[in-house]
């Protein structure tokens, strides 16, 4: 579970902008849980330039997580098919085996 979160910082994030005096400093993009600075934005940008980035960052990265799931999916799918042809195989020649010893000893009974 922990490397899902670690996918999901995006999705965990929020952005501050602090002033110093009439000084604003740069944006931070800040993780929700610890506070820790990921990433910092130019404060030439506006609150609605940087409200926008995130917006977009956000919704793309949850595209891309679902994309992965779907793919994860698709290929267990395959994965998983591909062994159970194998297995069913396998019982296909477990039970001639099974079916050759039965009337084996079904013939050496009789004789006795």
């Amino acid at each position: 579970m922990e490397e899902t979160k670690s996918l999901l910082a995006l999705a965990t994030t929020h952005v501050n902008q602090y002033s110093k005096g009439s000084e604003k400093t740069d944006y931070q993009l800040q993780l929700n849980e610890t506070g820790e600075v990921i990433y910092e934005f130019p404060k030439a940008l506006t609150d609605a330039q940087m409200f926008g980035i995130m917006d977009f960052m956000k919704k793309y990265e949850l595209e891309a997580f679902n994309t992965g799931i779907k793919f994860q999916k698709t290929k267990d799918n395959k994965v998983l098919k591909e062994t159970i042809d194998i297995l069913k195989g396998t019982i296909d020649v477990l039970e001639a085996e099974n079916d050759r010893l039965a009337n084996a000893l079904d013939i050496s009974t009789k004789g006795v």
